[in-house]
């Protein structure tokens, strides 16, 4: 185990301790307690150790994205940057071997000016490590490639992991580019076949550390094979965690160590992990596009999608979009239609509209079964009934999991809810396996008429301090998207996603089913 973070130097050569190259707008606060503003964001290497003592760094600001991203930071009012000689003195006196320092040297070779040299990083934090007795302790990681290369010269004892991305908007490698990378010191991974691995070893480096959606198991093999220990970073998922540790890798770099040791620990036991969502896409809200980016994103491996178009009109360009996001997602896919329409074209399929099920894990068994309803598509006072209430069975590693979606009345009389939940509670009634249940209830969690169903199945949100709001998407006030479980299916983590590419924000839950597979 280790504890990992970024070094700098201010401008007085200390080494401090901080994830970005400068101040940030949501974290730091002048001495009279002002955010800072986001167009006044003085580089670390620009400040002196102690001008940035008068800076509060102990919470996030509370409206800010990057709070939604961590709603279980805990704030620590009064805290500044930490000196690395102050964090040694605490990693002394708390941790114990063999918990090593993981230190990433911070520079950008194509930023040269953010930083100092990576050279005259590593020499200070090296030596302040050594002067401090905890050298033999550390492990040194970069993105730029120079900086590992200088700890291999100056410290050829202390072991190194070289930090690589290759994504869209962050690319450390440059597959196909003539010449090196900037950031890979000098190697040019098409000189080695195009291997990550190889390049490496041919800089002398005897770990790797890829993100870990770049990691694959046939690149992993080749690491291991050349004899590097990989640790991806940064894995927060438990779904990813699970399948990481499943490939065989020797670490994982986790801003969520309690969730990875849960991980671990129902490994051990047999557990099974499940990230599960649910997510009204609003017939994708004109792009499919993005509803599929934010379930890639989110790494959910069983989702629940309601007002999803089958063919059903131009508002989605008659497009069938449960199985399009299963294309887009490389997942199974059930759909459960509430609505079905002839075509006025006789030449178009059925128009249909209903909630869906994608799965990462085969699906066993699905039916789409009734409940009442008053029909949006022709004037009725009387609820009858109504297909809609999308029934399936999904095999997550050896368990059997049974996974039910549905989409309740929106309208403001409960009458219609309050009977749809009597029908509900009726089909699980004699279900003795792990069941899920979500869905768009239409209703906030006190609402009278899903007292019933709380009393069965436990809200995942429960016993959260946040408000959980998902509706609407812009402006969240209400929370009426969730996701409830059976007893023995342990909630390990709830959290609601910033996003618009809905009209409502999905709702996601990290999940331990019960019992070892069978």
């Amino acid at each position: 185990s280790g504890i990992e973070f970024d070094v700098h130097l201010s401008a007085d050569r200390a080494v401090v301790v901080h994830h970005d190259y400068a101040l940030h707008p949501d974290i730091a606060r002048d001495s009279n307690g002002r955010w800072i503003a986001d167009d006044h964001r003085p580089l670390i290497r620009e400040i002196t150790l102690a001008e940035l003592r008068r800076y509060d760094v102990g919470r996030l600001r509370p409206t800010s994205d990057y709070a939604a991203r961590y709603p279980d930071q805990a704030p620590s009012d009064g805290e500044n940057i930490p000196t690395l000689d102050e964090v040694i003195t605490q990693f002394i006196a708390r941790c114990a071997p063999p918990t090593r320092l993981v230190v990433e040297i911070k520079s950008d070779p194509t930023k040269p000016e953010l930083s100092f040299a990576p050279d005259s990083v590593v020499d200070r934090t090296v030596a302040q490590l050594r002067a401090r007795g905890v050298l033999s302790r550390a492990q040194f990681i970069s993105f730029d490639w120079r900086a590992v290369q200088r700890v291999q010269q100056i410290a050829p004892d202390i072991p190194t992991s070289y930090l690589t991305i290759e994504s869209r908007d962050f690319n450390t490698i440059d597959r196909g580019v003539a010449g090196a990378s900037p950031w890979m010191g000098g190697i040019d991974v098409d000189a080695h076949a195009g291997s990550v691995p190889r390049a490496i070893k041919a800089s002398g480096g005897g770990a790797w550390s890829p993100h870990f959606r770049n990691l694959t198991a046939e690149s992993l093999a080749e690491a291991h094979a050349l004899g590097l220990k990989v640790f991806p970073w940064t894995v927060n998922v438990p779904a990813d965690m699970e399948r990481l540790l499943a490939l065989g890798v020797d670490g994982i770099t986790t801003d969520r160590p309690d969730v990875l040791r849960t991980v671990v620990a129902t490994r051990a036991a047999g557990d099974v992990h499940v990230r599960a969502m649910s997510f009204n896409i609003a017939a994708g809200a004109g792009d499919l596009d993005a509803i599929a980016a934010v379930i890639r994103a989110s790494s959910a491996d069983v989702i629940a999608l309601q007002e999803v178009d089958v063919h059903w009109s131009d508002r989605s360009n008659f497009a069938d979009q449960a199985t399009r996001l299963g294309e887009l997602l490389g997942m199974h896919v059930r759909f459960a239609a509430i609505y079905r329409n002839l075509s006025n074209d006789s030449l178009r399929p059925m128009r249909e509209f209903g909630v869906a099920l994608l799965s990462a894990h085969p699906i066993e068994a699905f039916i789409n079964r009734p409940l009442s309803r008053l029909s949006t598509q022709q004037e009725s006072s009387i609820a009858t009934l109504m297909p809609g209430l999308l029934d399936a069975t999904v095999n997550v590693s050896g368990v059997r999991l049974r996974v039910m979606n549905t989409h309740l009345d929106y309208r403001a009389d409960p009458a219609v809810r309050r009977q749809q939940v009597d029908e509900m509670l009726a089909v699980i009634a004699d279900a003795h396996e792990p069941l899920v249940l979500f869905g768009d209830l239409n209703a906030p969690p006190y609402a009278p008429e899903l007292a019933p169903l709380f009393s069965r199945l436990r809200d995942a949100w429960r016993g959260r301090s946040e408000a959980g709001f998902t509706y609407p998407a812009l402006a969240p006030a209400k929370r009426i998207d969730y996701v409830l479980t059976s007893s023995g299916i342990r909630v390990i983590a709830a959290s609601v996603l910033d996003t618009r590419a809905s009209d409502h924000r999905p709702v996601i839950a990290d999940l331990v089913l019960p019992g070892s597979p069978r």
